[in-house]
């Protein structure tokens, strides 16, 4: 519920090496109202692993990170286009192998709205990454894609 509305998520597990996968995710993308972007914050494997396929691998934070120009088939493309993206640290219930400070510099680069944490286990969090995933989504307004253009007025030779 969002504002005593009901609101319908439907989530996409766009994580995969495939190349038909992703070229469904250009899709998925493209009609995103609001992107959440997750890593294990017990497994430093998983936060490296999302760093490295979503940017151009040069971590750790303290080097600039230089996201390259993204492709359609790429979250931060959408992201930039003014996608509501959210970075979630999951598993918050473990110990973290990743510290709050790397995990909002990556949010910060990747233009993310803000970073959360949550845990399903426990369900600390859960709720309020959804709420503002909702929120971020009612708010967002999609760029018109086909515009109509104005009729051009017919010249009349006498």
């Amino acid at each position: 519920m969002l504002n005593g509305t009901p609101f319908e998520f439907v989530i996409r597990d766009t994580f995969s090496s495939s190349h038909i996968t992703e070229r469904l995710n250009c899709v998925q993308f493209q009609l995103a109202r609001a992107i959440i972007m997750c890593f294990d914050l017990s497994d430093r494997a998983s936060f490296e692993e999302l760093n490295s396929k979503w940017n151009d691998g040069t971590y750790p934070c303290e080097t600039i990170l230089k996201i390259p120009e993204p492709t359609p088939m790429h979250p931060l493309h959408w992201a930039n286009k003014g996608v509501p993206l959210i970075l979630c640290g999951l598993k918050c219930d473990l110990p973290s192998k990743v510290t709050k400070y790397e995990a909002e510099e990556m949010a910060k680069n990747f233009g993310a709205i803000c970073y959360m944490e949550c845990s399903s286990k426990t369900r600390t969090g859960v709720v309020e990454v959804f709420e503002k995933a909702a929120q971020l989504a009612a708010d967002y307004q999609p760029p018109k894609r086909f515009e109509k253009k104005p009729k051009k007025k017919k010249c009349a030779i006498m």
